[in-house]
């Protein structure tokens, strides 16, 4: 009997010496300043798959999903209801596109994708509440509308005139701990509402404007890379007092412009985060109230000097 016991007592110490041993991996995170956490909702942060999940895999004349709230019409793949779905895969000349109901919130996950378009924007949000991107870890990204003509940029945004490579009509939120490469024949990420960077790693390289978002620009983390035939970063809405706002707090900013490193209308906040500008213009141009934390900004031309 205590040979039994004693065999017992060794089993449950062993059993436990090997549970404190290999313990369960924490899942992956991404750290946010204070200043970040003050302005991001837990959408914005989430980078968690549900399990319940669509796979899509991009592939030529080929596309499959695994699930609903996909439709499918040869090259290009429009998300069609609230959920999440995990896209990989490559389109030589294809199309992300989003059209949800305005109250549903859409899920899309980038594991290793690469889309080329010639005409209009690789990724186009056409309508939904909100959309996050997340860049799945260790995953690397493309998106490219070089090859398409220039459009004017003084024309209305609207669905004639996408003038971005990522392109938003309502909010649009990144995130996730992957990388991202945006090669645009005019703005890079772009949209008429809010724009949020909250993680990952970004290259932008754009004949216009670097990152577009007309009622907002947040970056709150990651490190973003911008290249700008015009401003780095901007925020124009001229009609609403609480909008035309770009706010950066938190992760490191690095932005080459032909014009303005970062234009605001009403608030240009750099209040966390490591921000070098180095711009043929000014590093940072806003009409309205200006308040960048002593440490955060370094404008390349001054430091030259």
């Amino acid at each position: 009997m205590k040979k039994v016991l004693s065999a017992l007592l060794l089993l449950v110490f062993t059993t436990a010496l090997c549970a404190c041993g290999d313990p369960t991996p924490e899942a992956p995170k991404v750290e946010y300043t204070a200043e970040a956490l003050a302005v991001l909702s837990d959408l914005d942060k989430n980078i968690t798959v549900s399990p319940d999940a669509v796979n899509i895999t991009l592939a030529d004349g080929a596309s499959t999903a695994s699930g609903a709230g996909v439709e499918i019409e040869g090259d290009k793949i429009t998300v069609t209801h609230a959920g999440t779905y995990v896209f990989s895969g490559t389109l030589s000349n294809g199309q992300i596109a989003v059209k949800a109901d305005k109250l549903h919130k859409v899920h899309l996950v980038f594991n290793g994708v690469w889309i080329s378009n010639s005409e209009t924007a690789p990724l186009y949000i056409i309508s939904a509440d909100k959309v996050i991107v997340t860049l799945a870890e260790g995953s690397k990204n493309h998106l490219t509308d070089i090859s398409r003509p220039p459009i004017s940029t003084d024309d209305e945004e609207g669905e004639d005139n996408i003038n971005a490579c990522v392109y938003a009509a309502d909010d649009l939120t990144f995130n996730g701990l992957g990388e991202l490469t945006v090669e645009a024949s005019n703005n890079g990420i772009g949209g008429k509402n809010d724009i949020r960077i909250c993680g990952g790693t970004y290259a932008i390289n754009a004949a216009n404007n670097g990152i577009k978002g007309k009622d907002s620009v947040i970056l709150a983390a990651g490190t973003i890379s911008v290249v700008a035939g015009k401003d780095g970063v901007k925020s124009d809405n001229i009609e609403e007092v609480e909008r035309g706002y770009v706010h950066i707090c938190g992760g490191t900013v690095s932005i080459q412009a032909s014009d303005d490193g970062i234009q605001a209308v009403t608030r240009l906040t750099i209040d966390a985060g490591l921000v070098t500008v180095n711009a043929t213009d000014d590093a940072t141009n806003c009409d309205g109230t200006v308040s960048i934390k002593e440490g955060c900004l370094t404008d390349a031309n001054k430091a030259s000097e």
